[in-house]
């Protein structure tokens, strides 16, 4: 059955957006843009190893949905299935945020000398990978949205533009923080402050929130595919 991408956008935007909800992502740049040299640069490369890391799931995600059956009309056991262990997945991540054991915040790295500059903007760029590739949360609603998007009988044009808002969305925590120094200025660092700071207090509750909701999202999601 074919779909508007009125109708794919709104399968895929929730799931981007709990997908963006990463303190892990936000507080490395948060640590990037306040310690050492040449922040703004090695802020930049951190958002780009992200994502390529996130580009990396992505098409892993793309090449196996293709390979999975796809029914045309009724129950799609598949997809159920995948939904309800990722679904199991993120109760998981959300009883161990609850219980304290959630990922600590980056630490701060110490200044660089000149000498130490290039070295310092491959680590950002190598930050910025690993921190995507292993930011679970992100990656457990980023797939859903990849094969909602793989499996949406639309138009490429429509398919490419899904694509660009799932990767948009679900970067703005690497994304925004540069974009706030680059464009605002000294009154965008007050408020990236303040957010970095909320995020750093609130690690926890904010994983466990966006664990448990998405937990009951694609729980609802696969037993309506059954």
């Amino acid at each position: 059955m074919s779909t508007s991408l009125a109708e794919l956008l709104r399968s895929v935007l929730p799931l981007a957006l709990g997908a963006a909800v990463s303190p892990v992502i936000l507080l490395l740049q948060m640590v990037t843009l306040t310690t050492g040299t040449s922040r703004l640069a090695r802020a930049w490369l951190v958002a780009a190893g992200a994502a390529l890391a996130l580009a990396g799931w992505g098409l892993a995600g793309w090449l196996l949905v293709n390979r999975l059956p796809t029914p045309r009309v009724g129950p799609d056991a598949t997809a159920a299935a995948v939904d309800l262990t990722l679904a199991l997945v993120l109760v998981a991540l959300g009883i161990r945020a609850v219980v304290g054991r959630h990922d600590p915040a980056p630490a701060p790295a110490a200044a660089d000398d000149a000498a130490s500059a290039p070295p310092r903007l491959l680590t950002a760029f190598g930050l910025g990978v690993a921190a995507m590739a292993s930011n679970v949360t992100t990656i457990v609603l980023f797939l859903p949205a990849v094969r909602d998007i793989a499996r949406a009988e639309v138009a490429t044009l429509d398919t490419v533009v899904a694509l660009v808002v799932l990767f948009a969305v679900t970067l703005a925590p690497a994304l925004l923080p540069v974009l706030a120094v680059s464009l605002g200025g000294a009154a965008g660092r007050r408020v990236l402050d303040r957010v970095g700071e909320f995020a750093r207090v609130h690690h926890a509750a904010i994983a466990a929130v966006v664990s448990f909701a998405f937990a009951v999202y694609l729980g609802l999601k696969g037993l309506q595919r059954l």
